[in-house]
C-alpha cells in the first residue's frame, strides 16, 4: 500500500474537500480522486459517499481511517530514527534562503551556529520561494528560510515556525515624489503602472500580491507582472517607469538611491519563517532555530 495514497485519505478526511485536499499535497484535483478510488478497489469498500460537491466518510472510511492514522504515525516514527541515525553520521545541516532574507540576523544566526557548533558542517543555500518549498519538500535541504502569504495553506507534511511578518509596499528611487512619504496609501498609485512578481517564476507571491492589491484597485491602476525574482526589483525601480510592489524584506538588499515605502491600509501580508519536513530529523535544526531566534531583536516577533 503506497503511503502517499494513504497520507492523501488521511487528509481527505479531514478537509472532507477534494480540491482543499489537492492543494494541501500540492497535486491535482483528478489525481486525488483517481488515488482514492484506486485505494477502494485495493481495500474492495466504499470509503466515502459522495453527494454533489459534498462528501462524507463511510461505517468502512471511519473504521479503515483509525488503522490508517495507526500506520502512518508508525511510519513516521521509523522514517525519523532511520533519519537522527542517518543524520548524526553525517554531521551536516543543509539550509536555504531567499536572497530578500540575506539580512543581520540571518547572517548573525549562521555565525554563531558555526561558533557554538562547529562539529557540525552549514551548508548553505540560494532559493527562490517556489523553489524551496520544493527542495524541502524532497530533502534536497534540511531547513528552509522562506516567505509565505498570510492566506497559504502549509502542506501538512511540513512544519512552518513563524519569525515574523512583511508589510507590502513599494520601492522608488529617492527622488521620487513617493519617496517623502512615510506610508503610502495604494489609492495614491492610481493612474501609474504597478510591477508585480511574475505569475510563471513566482507563482505563490504574484497571486498573493495580486489578492493584496485587488481590494483597494481602481480601473486606472496598471498591473504588469515583469518581476521574474528579487533581484530584479533593483534594476527596474532605477530603470522602468513602473512601480515595484513587494514586501518589506527587500530592504535588506535595496542601496541608494532607492527605498522601501509600505503601505498603510493593506490588510494582506506575508510572514517570513522556518520551514523543514517533519519526517527530518537532524537534530541539528533545533539548535539552528535557537541560533534564529537569538538574533531576532530587531525585527517585529509574532505574538
Amino acid at each position: 500500500m503506497d503511503m502517499n495514497v494513504l497520507q492523501e485519505f488521511q487528509a481527505l478526511t479531514k478537509s472532507l474537500n477534494y480540491s482543499t485536499t489537492a492543494k494541501q499535497r500540492f497535486v491535482s484535483k483528478s489525481a486525488i480522486s483517481k488515488h482514492i478510488q484506486q485505494l477502494e478497489k485495493e481495500l474492495d469498500v466504499q470509503l466515502f459517499v459522495r453527494d454533489g460537491k459534498t462528501i462524507s466518510l463511510t461505517p468502512q472510511g471511519e473504521m479503515f481511517l483509525k488503522r490508517a492514522n495507526v500506520i502512518l504515525d508508525e511510519y513516521t516514527r521509523a522514517l525519523q530514527e532511520i533519519k537522527l541515525y542517518k543524520s548524526n553520521l553525517s554531521q551536516t545541516l543543509s539550509v536555504g534562503y531567499l536572497l530578500a532574507l540575506a539580512n543581520d540576523f540571518f547572517m548573525r544566526a549562521c555565525e554563531q551556529f558555526a561558533q557554538k557548533h562547529g562539529e557540525t558542517k552549514l551548508l548553505i543555500n540560494l532559493y527562490d520561494v517556489e523553489e524551496m518549498i520544493k527542495a524541502v519538500k524532497s530533502e534536497a535541504i534540511d531547513f528552509g528560510l522562506t516567505i509565505i502569504s498570510s492566506g497559504d495553506d502549509i502542506d501538512q507534511d511540513l512544519t512552518f515556525k513563524p519569525l515574523y511578518n512583511n508589510s507590502y509596499g513599494i520601492v522608488v528611487k529617492q527622488s521620487d515624489e513617493l519617496a517623502n512619504f512615510e506610508s503610502i496609501s495604494i489609492g495614491q498609485l492610481n493612474g501609474k503602472t504597478v510591477l508585480i512578481p511574475n505569475e510563471q517564476s513566482l507563482p505563490r507571491l504574484s497571486y498573493a500580491t495580486r489578492r493584496a492589491l485587488d481590494s483597494f484597485a481602481a480601473s486606472d491602476l496598471h498591473i504588469e507582472d515583469d518581476m521574474k525574482d528579487i533581484g530584479s526589483i533593483s534594476p527596474y525601480a532605477l530603470t522602468s517607469p513602473g512601480i515595484p510592489v513587494t514586501v518589506s524584506s527587500v530592504k535588506s538588499v535595496l542601496e541608494e538611491p532607492l527605498i522601501f515605502v509600505p503601505f498603510n491600509d493593506c490588510a494582506e501580508y506575508t510572514i517570513v519563517g522556518a520551514i523543514w519536513k517533519k519526517t527530518t530529523c537532524n537534530s541539528s535544526i533545533d539548535l539552528f532555530m535557537e541560533c534564529i531566534e537569538n538574533n531576532l531583536a530587531d525585527f517585529e516577533a509574532l505574538s
